[in-house]
C-alpha cells in the first residue's frame, strides 16, 4: 500500500480549505491507486465522502465550506487509499486546520490528558452539535435563518436534523459548585456558568452537550485555555445546567452501551478495550 505522510490543511480565503499530503518513496505506480477525500464537523465522525475516486493527485481544494460562518466550527479530514487490482483500502487522519504543537506542547498536552483521565477528571460522554448537514424540516425557517420551535424532536434544537454527532468519552475536572439558598424551596435551581476543564482531546466547542453518568446534562457556552504557539494546552469551559424538560433531556443517550463501547484514546490515537475487559 501506498504509504501517506505531511496530511495538511490549510486556508486560503474563509470560503474554503485546501487539503494537501504526500506519499513515502516507492517503487508501486500510484497509478494503481484510488483517493477519496473525506469529512466530517467532528473528529470522530461520522465522516462522509466528498469527493468521487482520483489518483495521482495530492492536493484537494474544498469549497463547500464557509469557515467563517459559524464560530467554533472546525473541518476534519481522512484520506482514503484503495489499490484498485486488490481491493485494499487504508483511510488515514484525521486532520484539521489547527496550528501544530511542537514537542513542548505535546509533552503539556500530555501530562494534561494524564491527569484528568487518571486524577481529577471524571468520566462523561461529549455530543458534539451538528452546524451542518440536513435542515430541519419541522422547525427551520430558511427566511429567517432560525428554528420557530424549541422543542423540535427532529434537531433538538440545533436546526439540523438528529442534532447531534456520535459521543465521544470525555474526563472532565468540575471545579465546586456553589450552593444558592432559596426564598422558595419549592424550585430547584439549575447551575449557570459552571467552570469545568478538559485535556486537548476530544475538541470542544459552543453548543455541544456534555452528558454525566447521572444523566446530568450541560450545554457549553465558552472554551478557552492556555496556549502555546496557538496550538490549545487545555480547554476551559463554561457550562449551563439544561433544566427537566429541557429538549436536550430527549436526545436518547443509551448509557450501558456507552461504558461498554470502545473510544478513540486520546494518548496514543490507537482503540483501546473497554472497562468491561478490565482496563481503565
Amino acid at each position: 500500500m501506498l504509504a501517506i505522510r505531511n496530511i495538511r490543511v490549510r486556508s486560503l480565503t474563509p470560503h474554503n480549505l485546501q487539503v494537501a499530503w504526500e506519499i513515502e518513496p516507492t517503487s508501486e505506480d500510484p497509478l494503481d491507486y484510488d483517493f477519496r477525500i473525506l469529512r466530517s464537523e467532528a473528529q470522530e465522525g461520522p465522516y462522509v465522502y466528498i469527493t468521487e475516486p482520483f489518483s495521482d493527485k495530492y492536493l484537494f481544494l474544498d469549497n463547500m465550506v464557509d469557515i467563517e460562518t459559524r464560530a467554533g466550527r472546525r473541518w476534519y479530514y481522512e484520506i482514503e487509499v484503495t489499490h484498485r487490482a486488490f481491493g485494499r483500502e487504508e483511510t488515514h487522519g484525521p486532520v484539521a486546520r489547527i496550528a501544530e504543537p511542537d514537542v513542548i506542547a505535546m509533552e503539556i498536552q500530555r501530562q494534561h490528558n494524564l491527569v484528568y483521565r487518571k486524577v481529577c477528571g471524571r468520566k462523561s460522554w461529549l455530543f458534539p452539535a451538528r452546524t451542518f448537514g440536513q435542515r430541519c424540516s419541522s422547525c427551520w425557517d430558511p427566511v429567517e435563518k432560525r428554528t420557530t420551535t424549541s422543542r423540535c424532536l427532529e434537531c433538538y434544537g440545533t436546526g439540523f436534523v438528529r442534532g447531534y454527532h456520535n459521543p465521544v468519552e470525555i474526563f472532565s475536572q468540575f471545579d465546586p459548585t456553589p450552593s444558592t439558598a432559596l426564598a422558595d424551596f419549592a424550585r430547584q435551581e439549575t447551575m449557570k456558568g459552571q467552570t469545568a476543564h478538559t485535556g486537548s482531546y476530544p475538541e470542544v466547542k459552543p453548543g455541544d452537550m456534555i452528558v454525566e453518568a447521572e444523566n446530568t446534562r450541560w450545554v457549553v457556552r465558552v472554551v478557552g485555555g492556555p496556549e502555546r504557539a496557538r496550538a490549545r494546552l487545555r480547554q476551559d469551559m463554561v457550562l449551563d445546567q439544561l433544566p427537566l424538560g429541557d429538549v436536550g433531556f430527549e436526545v436518547p443517550v443509551d448509557f450501558a452501551l456507552l461504558m461498554e463501547e470502545t473510544f478513540l484514546d486520546p494518548f496514543h490515537f490507537q482503540p483501546r478495550k473497554t472497562l468491561g475487559e478490565g482496563i481503565v
